[in-house]
């Protein structure tokens, strides 16, 4: 992968060598060519380089990925759910973040026994244990679930506006809204 920003331009934007390894990581650059760059710029050898990276270098274990729910999902059940299967599917993923579109998030974590485990919230009272594990930072793999079909209310709305747009999908819809086939034929 290219990154976008060179090392160079990192370097003058960044205080502290700190923060310019934190954001060369964060621009998906090599660690190697981290190390090697920080010998040359710094008059240090590889090998003293690579003690300064390495121990600056954020590890990809307490990285966490981020999820954003369908505008019609919601619900810490959903969420959990959703963590548990982006864990099935991501085996080198330790946490996820999940957001609603109401600004609701929970963070979780893959626990020992496979099953995801809530570390964080949004709710800034909530209290969790002292040595649940927490995530340092963002991996940068960011994934929004599609609306896989509208939810009633949605229908409704569209059955009040537009019903000459009926797709069989909606019309399976309006079904289970309790509109009859003679009111949805007379819509059509």
């Amino acid at each position: 992968m290219n990154p976008l920003v060179p090392l160079d331009s990192l370097d003058r934007y960044a205080d502290r060598m700190d923060e310019f390894i934190r954001l060369a990581h964060e621009y998906r650059h090599e660690q190697r060519d981290v190390v090697l760059y920080v010998a040359e710029t710094r008059n240090l050898t590889v090998e003293h380089a690579e003690g300064v990276v390495a121990r600056r270098w954020p590890s990809q274990a307490t990285a966490f990925d981020q999820i954003c729910l369908a505008d019609n999902e919601w619900g810490s059940p959903l969420m959990r759910q959703v963590a548990e299967e982006w864990f099935k599917t991501h085996p080198l993923c330790n946490f996820v973040s999940i957001y609603e579109h109401a600004g609701w998030a929970l963070a979780f974590y893959r626990h020992k026994s496979g099953e995801a485990r809530c570390c964080a919230s949004a709710n800034t009272d909530a209290k969790f244990p002292a040595n649940t594990p927490r995530a340092t930072h963002f991996s940068g793999v960011c994934h929004r679930r599609p609306v896989l079909r509208p939810d009633l209310k949605e229908v409704e709305d569209l059955l009040d506006y537009k019903p000459e747009i009926l797709t069989p999908f909606v019309r399976e819809m309006a079904h289970e809204l309790g509109v009859d086939s003679a009111e949805l034929a007379a819509l059509a």
